[in-house]
């Protein structure tokens, strides 16, 4: 599985960024969930994949067991939530809750990926959106 892509531009690197890691026991299952939901393998090695989807940076490392209990969350700041949502209709996500508007100012929604993994999607609330 592995890609081989362009090297970095150096000079497009955001520093400083952080930068989440989500766990998988099969890596392929996981990198096709992602896939499902429009992300694409930016670079990969045999237990480790980097995937893009609209600007959006997603590493998945390669593990032989996964932690009980398990603690591996991620945000990923979208510039349309709902798009994000219902995208993961399609893939290997376990549970899902819609999006609602929160008092932080973001529209949120959550995903469990097959392997555990916590992901919360949210876009900025514009003035007057609900919030709940």
């Amino acid at each position: 599985m592995t890609t081989i892509s362009e090297p970095f531009d150096r000079n497009r690197i955001a520093v400083p960024l952080a930068i989440p890691i989500l766990i998988s026991t099969d890596l392929t299952r996981a990198t096709d969930t992602d896939a499902a939901v429009g992300f694409t393998i930016f670079r990969s090695a045999i237990n480790y994949a980097i995937l893009q989807r609209d600007g959006i940076g997603l590493h998945i490392s390669h593990v032989a067991l996964t932690p009980t209990p398990q603690s591996v969350t991620s945000y990923l700041r979208v510039a349309n939530v709902e798009r994000w949502y219902t995208a993961f209709e399609t893939s290997h996500a376990s549970k899902r809750a819609p999006p609602n508007g929160k008092p932080w100012g973001m529209r949120e929604c959550h995903v469990i990926d097959s392997e555990g993994n916590f992901s919360t999607i949210g876009q900025p609330l514009s003035m007057g959106d609900d919030v709940q």
